[in-house]
């Protein structure tokens, strides 16, 4: 029998969406085809081509797969419908978001909210990555056939085994994993309430990986001395960090999911959290969430964090709930 082809589209490729070109690879013949979206003349040349390539080549594919449904997901959405194609679209998030303050999400601009919304309400099956963005998908497309199907972790399960099998005496310090690039984000990923409460909690080291000392002194004058900046790092080289941390925080503005907090707790770092988007259902009510965003509020949950008072396995939630290995059972069953 010849085999199925998967066309699957992406802007910028990351550990989670490598995971599914992996799993689809599976049953499918994959052909990535990236578009690029790094400035606003870029993406035109890349949409203009894209829809060149799905002209002619769209024919050859049995399913479009898109990840997130923003400009990109577009025309792949309405090929597979005029075609009679399958296709799936996952939401991650930003793309059923609209944080006017911060300009942030698909919905704060009018054509990029209609692209978005179409993808999402004319999707053979719209994957939603938590109950939280699924809740908003229901309200702003009711129609849209959508499945809640959970990010895996792509570290190893065994890897957590050997080396985080340290006991939570023996690690210490506060670690947060977030990608900044621009002042957007600096907020959106909380690290202004990150930075205040390493102000307050002096005599506790912090860490903080995935940016750059330079693009955070742009938006924050003073960085307290016990604040280490690690710059991004590889995949792998994140395990050090998860392995000696006893505590994770995330105190986004928005997290649709945080897939760095499912893989600190593999390593059963106490997470401290804010009570927004996913995050609780990654934790499963564990640890310490955050309601009150002051500082004094947050440092006393970083306090509580780092208190010996957690006996709960934090790394088996993760293996019973959010691995890459679940993920692929159901995603293979959906597109079975």
């Amino acid at each position: 029998m010849m085999q199925r082809r998967a066309l699957f589209v992406y802007t910028n490729i990351s550990s989670f969406i490598s995971g599914d070109i992996d799993i689809l690879s599976e049953q499918f013949k994959v052909t990535q085809y990236r578009v690029d979206n790094s400035s606003p003349l870029r993406l035109s040349f890349s949409l203009a081509r894209l829809f060149i390539f799905l002209l002619f080549r769209g024919w050859h594919f049995n399913l479009f797969y898109i990840w997130f449904a923003d400009y990109h997901s577009f025309l792949p959405v309405l090929a597979a419908k005029a075609m009679g194609k399958k296709s799936v679209v996952v939401a991650g998030g930003y793309d059923v978001c609209r944080e006017r303050k911060y300009s942030y999400g698909s919905f704060v601009k009018p054509l990029r909210a209609y692209m978005a919304h179409y993808s999402i309400a004319n999707a053979g099956i719209c994957l939603a990555v938590s109950e939280n963005v699924a809740r908003i998908i229901k309200s702003i497309a009711p129609k849209a056939n959508c499945t809640v199907l959970y990010n895996g972790v792509t570290l190893s399960a065994d890897l957590s085994l050997t080396t985080g099998n340290k006991t939570r005496a023996d690690k210490s310090g506060v670690l947060c994993v977030s990608f900044v690039s621009s002042e957007q984000s600096f907020y959106i990923k909380g690290i202004d309430r990150l930075i205040s409460a390493a102000s307050i909690l002096k005599d506790y080291q912090f860490i903080l990986v995935g940016s750059t000392r330079e693009t955070i002194e742009k938006y924050c004058k003073v960085i307290p001395d016990n604040l280490y900046i690690a710059g991004r790092v590889t995949h792998s080289d994140i395990v050090d960090f998860y392995s000696k941390a006893k505590v994770y925080c995330q105190f986004s503005r928005r997290e649709s999911f945080c897939l760095a907090l499912a893989e600190s707790m593999l390593f059963n770092c106490v997470p401290v959290i804010a009570n927004v988007g996913g995050m609780p259902e990654v934790t499963g009510g564990a640890g310490v969430i955050v309601s009150d965003y002051s500082t004094d509020s947050i440092s006393s949950a970083i306090l509580k964090g780092l208190s010996d008072n957690f006996e709960y396995e934090f790394a088996e939630r993760i293996r019973q709930n959010f691995t890459l290995e679940i993920r692929k059972q159901k995603l293979l069953r959906l597109l079975k």
